[in-house]
């Protein structure tokens, strides 16, 4: 199986992981017509793995298709958007760092941290344009506050649990 065979069944892979722990992994929240999820959590791994564009993609997607699945149809283009940049933001943070100072927890907490922050942001100027008011939009951050935490958390523990595996596999399609 070539390299590039290899990085599309990943791709492909991570995509649905991000669907399935989006979908499946969550709590709905009533006065912003969203919800809570994990899949933030896989955002983060996915995009230190494959890296700002695959990152983008992979969280862009596998979110939107859970908004468009769950029937949230109206923050699946913002969700592709926010979740996408989350994972551009992560990958271009941890690679800016790691090339410096190496592959440690430091710089995988401070990538997902500032992807995570920006979640919180995006989707404060999404329910903002949607509610028309930022007051109803200020009632989201709290919960997103909350999921980009406990997804940063998941994160880390299953990146370490996992890095001897990921670093095979990001010798495998390099």
């Amino acid at each position: 199986m070539s390299n590039k065979t290899r990085l599309i069944a990943l791709t492909a892979m991570f995509i649905a992981l991000v669907f399935v722990v989006t979908a499946f992994v969550k709590v709905p929240v009533s006065f912003t017509n969203g919800y809570k999820n994990l899949g933030d959590a896989v955002i983060f791994l996915s995009s230190l793995f494959f890296g700002p564009f695959l990152g983008f993609f992979i969280g862009g997607m596998g979110s939107m298709l859970a908004d468009v699945f769950l029937g949230y149809t109206h923050y699946a283009i913002p969700t592709f958007i926010v979740k996408g940049i989350e994972g551009f933001i992560a990958a271009l943070i941890y690679r800016t760092y790691f090339k410096r100072k190496g592959d440690h927890f430091g710089a995988f907490f401070l990538a997902s941290l500032a992807a995570g922050l920006w979640m919180c942001l995006g989707y404060f100027l999404t329910n903002t344009l949607i509610f028309g008011r930022y007051e109803a939009a200020l009632m989201g951050i709290p919960g997103n506050l909350a999921q980009a935490g406990i997804s940063l958390v998941a994160a880390c523990l299953i990146y370490f649990a996992l890095k001897p595996i990921l670093n095979y596999l990001r010798r495998k399609i390099s």
